[in-house]
């Protein structure tokens, strides 16, 4: 779909998001404050009616959280999308403190909660370092498979330090995706008209080099690959069928009157 998740970020001055914006992306992310976390860039040739939805997460009323929130159309399949870059407040693994977890369970609830208002009938995406993995916290991540969410990973770290205890155990980033159900009209149209389907799956994560000034964050990219793929509406199915059969009752009737015999492969 030509769009990005990013973390790490701090400001729109850094090379990979001024790089971005020259090949015609739109930058999303939390205005409120100078510096920022979390960003999603849109391929503007790709994506129109870009909605910024971005919040700030209060955090117990400690410290705030931004999250990056964004609704767009899809102008290869009309369909509305809602994406979301997030990063999760981190805790120490020694010691596993509860109210340092708690932190990063109320973040994601939070956005949870804000998708439930903005994101019905929309195409879900959340790209998230989750600071955790599900085998470490489960219910972290029940938060969003709850909520219908599918869970694309790598089962390993995506740290550019990936042998280091700490960063293994976290595994760190993780793709949730959602589609929308179909309504009761939506079934009814796709009696008479082709609808667009979009599958998920997990793309290779390809190691790079680690250069701080070109990249986001100290993390590999994961990528997650989705595919559009036209489903026939019944009626054509009924007269793509029905005109097979006609052409097939032609052939063998020609056959017939000049004695040939008719070949099929």
């Amino acid at each position: 779909m030509k769009a990005y998740c990013l973390q790490e970020v701090g400001e729109e001055t850094r090379p990979v998001i001024e790089s971005l914006k020259e090949q015609g992306f739109k930058i999303v992310h939390y205005e409120g404050q100078e510096y920022f976390d979390a960003a999603i860039a849109l391929d503007e040739n790709r994506f129109q009616e870009i909605v910024n939805h971005s919040m700030n997460v209060d955090i117990n009323g400690m410290y705030k959280k931004d999250v990056a929130i964004a609704t767009a159309i899809d102008t290869l399949s009309g369909q509305r999308v809602t994406f979301v870059s997030a990063h999760v407040p981190g805790f120490n693994f020694a010691n596993m403190n509860p109210e340092e977890i708690a932190d990063g369970d109320l973040y994601c609830q939070a956005i949870a909660k804000k998708l439930s208002e903005i994101a019905q009938g929309t195409i879900q995406v959340i790209g998230a370092d989750m600071n955790a993995n599900p085998e470490k916290l489960k219910q972290r991540f029940e938060i969003f498979s709850n909520k219908g969410f599918q869970l694309h990973r790598t089962n390993a770290c995506t740290n550019v330090n990936p042998n280091e205890p700490e960063y293994q155990e976290r595994e760190l980033d993780f793709v949730f995706t959602k589609m929308p159900k179909s309504s009761f009209w939506q079934k009814i149209k796709s009696i008479f008209r082709s609808t667009i389907r979009f599958e998920a799956s997990l793309g290779k994560v390809n190691p790079i080099d680690f250069d701080e000034t070109k990249n986001c964050s100290d993390h590999l990219p994961v990528f997650v690959e989705t595919t559009s793929r036209i489903k026939m509406s019944k009626v054509r199915q009924f007269w793509n069928i029905t005109g097979r059969l006609l052409a097939l009752c032609c052939t063998c009737t020609k056959a017939k009157s000049t004695g040939a015999v008719p070949k099929f492969s």
